[in-house]
């Protein structure tokens, strides 16, 4: 009884995590995508570097939207390895965007 009780809180907890890990890949993509509106009506992404790094960001969010939207059938572990990776991309885009804008 304790071992089926301790698997329905791993596979909660993991549904949890999965659940908060799409909720803030949507809020980084929104806010990545603000702070780069931001930075080209400011006229900030004329250089070379600010067009890789759009078009990274372009490319990372592509990913997001192929992931999210996915029916998988693919293990909870991997799927959230797989959503924590996109969040550290992400994020590394959001981090260049801000200090852009």
């Amino acid at each position: 009884m304790a071992a089926v009780i301790e698997r329905y809180d791993i596979e909660s907890t993991g549904r949890l995590e999965l659940r908060a890990l799409e909720k803030m890949i949507g809020a980084l993509c929104a806010h990545t995508e603000s702070l780069a509106h931001a930075a080209r009506s400011s006229g900030k992404l004329a250089s070379r570097e600010a067009r890789l790094q759009l078009e990274a960001f372009t490319e990372r969010r592509a990913k997001a939207r192929e992931l999210l939207a996915a029916q998988t059938t693919e293990s909870l572990p991997i799927r959230l390895a797989r959503l924590e990776q996109l969040v550290e991309a992400l994020d590394c885009s959001r981090s260049y965007f801000r200090a852009e804008a």
